[in-house]
């Protein structure tokens, strides 16, 4: 219906909570909806292929994350792991997507603002944003 998928995961670790364990019950959510889906409980079902981590100290966490689901979409696998194992050329894709959609990211990083515009560019796309709170 809507083409390719990207999902966006938004996972800040709250202050004095354990990262494995939080992780964990993040997995653990991700693991019990995608079961509903293939259960049959939730409208339409949901199918999930991989979960990638983006691991950098700036504040491109959202338009690398959409570089890596484009990419995973429309290049080659060994094009696509070059790409998540390259830091400076995802970080290069990521800007140039910002540049597409007129996207200055401020230091706290993007927002659900930014990933609509990040949408409009992008259409034959469908971007889902979740938070792990």
């Amino acid at each position: 219906m809507w083409g390719r998928e990207i999902d966006v995961c938004m996972n800040p670790i709250p202050r004095g909570i354990n990262p494995l364990e939080w992780y964990g019950e993040a997995f653990n959510f991700l693991l019990s909806t995608l079961k509903e889906g293939l259960s049959g409980y939730t409208c339409g079902g949901i199918r999930m292929t991989f979960i990638l981590v983006v691991k950098n100290s700036d504040n491109l966490c959202i338009p690398s994350a959409i570089c890596l689901g484009i990419s995973r979409h429309e290049d080659e696998m060994n094009e696509f792991r070059r790409l998540y194992q390259s830091k400076s050329l995802l970080r290069v894709r990521a800007l140039a997507l910002c540049r597409r959609a007129n996207i200055v990211i401020g230091e706290e990083g993007a927002g659900v603002e930014e990933i609509v515009m990040f949408q409009r560019v992008i259409p034959d796309n469908h971007i889902t944003h979740h938070r792990f709170c």
